[in-house]
């Protein structure tokens, strides 16, 4: 990775974390999440998840291997796309937690979407965390990582993590229905959708630029053909992402409709 797309990464590393500023501003203003639908937060939060177990997954599966995204060494741009990952997820984090401890209250559908959450790091994070201690690839993977990453890293690129996409599509119809049921906004921040679909639309056109394709991934580099595999690993952020962005515009339209209304 050049210094040029590393300092992109990076600007695009921060600007993410200011992306969220604005709509945590607006709760800690007002002192409630009110017109913030809980179940889109947390299908956001999900996909979040999912993309920083999978990214930290190929960090903690590299050792000796050269055959994936992350070089045997990982290099400072393989750690800027896992704190790019990382933070998106933290800031999710932290706005679902804001929504958990503000009102208003909803104690059942709070317990639910916890619970839910619980449940979703137990089969993504938890399991990673559990990786990084196994013994590093030796001369027999009976004794070593090999196989408990295999199994990782098939179950969630070929069944997780489709799901998931489909999950974080599905946030765009519960906020819509949340918005469309208030008389007011409440709590959801227009300039901070705004500034996230500008963001996250950068990040989603810029993230396949990121990669490092191996020679050995299944690319045919004379017709531009990829696995199945290593297009879907390469591809679903800049997917997720994309389908962020629409979400954004959606509800920042729709907010601006409502306000205009108003007045």
């Amino acid at each position: 990775m050049s210094v040029t797309t590393i300092l992109i990464g990076a600007i695009l590393l921060f600007l993410s974390l200011v992306s969220f500023i604005p709509q945590y501003h607006h709760i800690l203003w007002r002192r409630d999440c009110s017109g913030i639908s809980l179940s889109y937060v947390l299908f956001n939060l999900i996909a979040a998840t999912e993309q920083c177990a999978l990214g930290l997954h190929y960090i903690v599966d590299n050792v000796e291997v050269s055959d994936t995204i992350v070089g045997s060494t990982p290099t400072v741009g393989d750690w800027l796309n896992l704190w790019q990952l990382g933070v998106v997820w933290i800031c999710h984090s932290a706005l679902f937690i804001l929504c958990l401890c503000y009102p208003p209250e909803r104690p059942g559908p709070k317990r639910t979407v916890l619970a839910v959450y619980i449940s979703f790091l137990l089969i993504s994070l938890a399991p990673v965390v559990f990786e990084s201690f196994l013994p590093a690839p030796g001369d027999s993977s009976e004794h070593d990582r090999r196989w408990f990453s295999a199994t990782f890293s098939g179950v969630h690129t070929m069944f997780i993590n489709p799901i998931v996409t489909v999950i974080g599509f599905a946030s765009l119809f519960e906020q819509a229905r949340e918005t469309r049921s208030r008389p007011s906004l409440g709590a959801l921040s227009i300039m901070g959708l705004a500034i996230q679909a500008v963001v996250f639309a950068v990040v989603a056109l810029y993230w396949p630029l990121r990669m490092t394709i191996p020679q050995s991934s299944g690319i045919c580099h004379h017709c531009g053909v990829a696995s199945p595999g290593i297009s879907w690993l390469v591809g679903q952020p800049s997917i997720t992402l994309c389908l962020r962005l629409s979400k954004q515009c959606s509800c920042g339209l729709r907010g601006v409709r409502e306000v205009k209304f108003k007045e």
